[in-house]
Parts: structure tokens; C-alpha cells; sequence
């Protein structure tokens, strides 16, 4: 090969690391990142790989003094494993950090409890969920990045999970609703946070009528195993599997925006508050930027969605529990 054709070629193989496009939001891909293994060339020669992203506690003095009320997440990794690439929650600022200066959101020495949360501390909150509680993207779960983990450094609570992913109230599956109910110990816990009914819409056949007549089953369960449990419930977040599917008919014979009007129902009739993250905070997830705040861009979140979300929800259960 002569010397024009290696100089070409090398030219060719530059231009192609330098405009590989970088996906920092981990929402606008439809494979998770770790399997991808887009190995980033650096200026500095350090080679970075995209990484399942999840929020990090980040140790550093310098950057909690310049950066006091950012969530961080981390989103690449060197090969060396020694340094992390991570962004801040509006994906304004990135920033190169050890791996020796992050921590996850576990750690206690990371606060970001909301004000006047010291008195919630004696709760005990168990939430009940489909994949939306469990913290799945759809694709993995997410680690410590999970809604309930977040309401726990919120609100100071003591929180317990039980969230399985394609969770409905109707199946019979082992991670159906029926199913989990006879392995929790209800006593455990003095709050419970309910999330179903979306894997019911989609799918599931059976009528809207047997969905809220097995919820009100499962509730009179539970109150049955600890009558003075405070029970609220979560209405499942916007669907975007073919477009806005509030009015498409699921299986059942029922549309989402009916699945969620019917659960309200039911929930209240049996004296339970609800959230509704479209009704709280209507500009949240919208038509416009699902594809944003959804990993999958039709239903499960990213890691900053899910924190978002979480601190929505946080300021509404805190109002509750007062």
C-alpha cells in the first residue's frame, strides 16, 4: 500500500471515531448500552464504553461545592475501569470522575431528603408493583436507580420493593398480583404503595369490569392481613406503544385512558387516594418528549425519569403522611 492510500485510509478511520454519535440520555436507544460496547476514542487516548446508566453519589468536595443541587448519573466508562463519565440530570454538564470518587445513592452520606422530612423517618413503605416499580428499563433493571430507592432518600422512610416485571392484577403467572400476595408479610410495613394495571390493558383480555373486580379482591386481602395499613396507589404512566394510546382499545375491550379512570374508581370507592403523574405534572411525559424520558421510547423510563418521578411522587406521599 502506498504512502497516499495509508494516509487516506487513516484519515477515513479518524473521521469515523470522531463522528460517532454519543448517546449521553440512554433514552433514545432501542438496545441497552452495556451490550453495545461503543468504544469512544478520546483526544487523550483514554478509550470509554457506554454503560447501563445509574445515578451515582459523587464524593468530590470541588464538585458538590460548584454543583450543590445536581443528581449525577453515570453513562461511560473507561477501559481501565479507573474513570467514569457522568451527567448532570438536565444533561447540561459532563464531567470526567474516578471511579474512587462515586459512590451509589445508597450511600448515607448522600443526602437529598426534602425539608421537614425528619418526622417521616419511622415509616415503614412496602410498594407493590409491574416493572415501573421494579425499575426495569425494558430491557434490565436498573441498580439503585429504581423509583422507591429515590423516595427513600427523599422522604427518609424505610422502604421495601415488590415489583415484578409484566406484573397485572388479572394474571396467574408467577409475578401476578394473586400470586405475590400470600408471600408478604403485611405487617412489615405501616404504608403501601400500589402500582398495576398497565400489563393488564396491554395484555391481558379479560374486561375492565374483572380488572377492578380483582383489585378490590386483593385490597380487602391486604387490609384483611393488617387493617391499619395506610393504602395509596400510583395510576399507571403514559402509554406510547403505537403513538398516545389513551384512546386505542387494548385487548380487553377497554382503552387506557378508560383502564385509568376505572382503577381511580375502584381505588377510591374503597376510601384510597391515587397519583397521577399526567394529571400532577401534565408536561412531564407528553407526546413531544416520550421518546426523551422513556428508554424504550413507549413505556419504561431512563434512570433521570425515574428519579424525576420519584421526587414528583415524593412531594405528593409527604403531603399524604404529614
Amino acid at each position: 500500500m502506498n504512502i497516499l492510500k495509508r494516509i487516506y485510509l487513516g484519515t477515513v478511520l479518524l473521521m469515523a471515531l470522531v463522528l460517532i454519535p454519543v448517546n449521553t440520555g440512554g433514552s433514545s436507544s432501542h438496545a441497552p448500552a452495556d451490550i453495545k460496547r461503543a468504544a469512544i476514542k478520546q483526544l487523550n487516548g483514554i478509550e470509554y464504553h457506554m454503560i447501563t446508566e445509574f445515578p451515582v453519589y459523587v464524593k468530590d468536595k470541588q464538585i458538590q461545592t460548584k454543583y450543590p443541587n445536581e443528581n449525577w448519573f453515570a453513562y461511560q466508562k473507561s477501559d481501565t475501569g479507573d474513570l467514569y463519565k457522568i451527567y448532570n440530570g438536565d444533561n447540561t454538564i459532563h464531567l470526567t470522575v474516578p471511579k474512587s470518587e462515586l459512590g451509589t445513592i445508597r450511600n448515607r452520606h448522600y443526602h437529598v431528603e426534602l425539608p421537614g422530612t425528619n418526622s417521616l423517618k419511622k415509616n415503614k413503605i412496602l410498594f407493590m408493583g409491574d416493572s415501573i416499580t421494579k425499575g426495569y428499563n425494558g430491557f434490565v433493571t436498573y441498580k439503585n436507580a429504581s423509583y422507591p430507592l429515590w423516595v427513600h432518600k427523599y422522604l427518609q422512610t424505610t422502604v421495601y420493593k415488590q415489583g415484578h416485571i409484566r406484573s397485572s392484577i388479572t394474571g396467574h403467572a408467577f409475578n401476578d398480583l394473586f400470586t405475590i400476595l400470600p408471600q408478604i408479610d403485611f405487617n412489615e410495613a405501616n404504608v403501601l404503595v400500589m402500582g398495576y394495571g398497565t400489563n393488564d390493558y396491554r395484555h391481558s383480555n379479560a374486561p375492565l369490569k374483572k380488572v377492578q373486580k380483582k383489585l378490590k379482591k386483593a385490597i380487602k386481602y391486604i387490609r384483611h392481613q393488617n387493617p391499619s395499613l395506610k393504602i395509596y396507589a400510583v395510576l399507571p404512566l403514559p402509554r406510547y406503544d403505537y403513538g398516545n394510546m389513551d384512546k386505542k382499545m387494548g385487548p380487553g375491550g377497554y382503552t387506557f385512558s378508560q383502564l385509568k379512570a376505572g382503577l381511580k374508581k375502584t381505588y377510591n370507592s374503597m376510601g384510597i387516594k391515587t397519583y397521577d403523574v399526567k394529571k400532577e405534572h401534565p408536561k412531564f411525559i407528553t407526546s413531544k418528549n416520550y421518546r426523551v424520558r422513556y428508554y424504550d421510547q413507549r413505556l419504561h423510563p431512563n434512570v433521570v425519569t425515574y428519579q424525576k418521578f420519584a421526587y414528583y411522587f415524593s412531594l405528593w406521599l409527604e403531603k399524604q403522611l404529614d
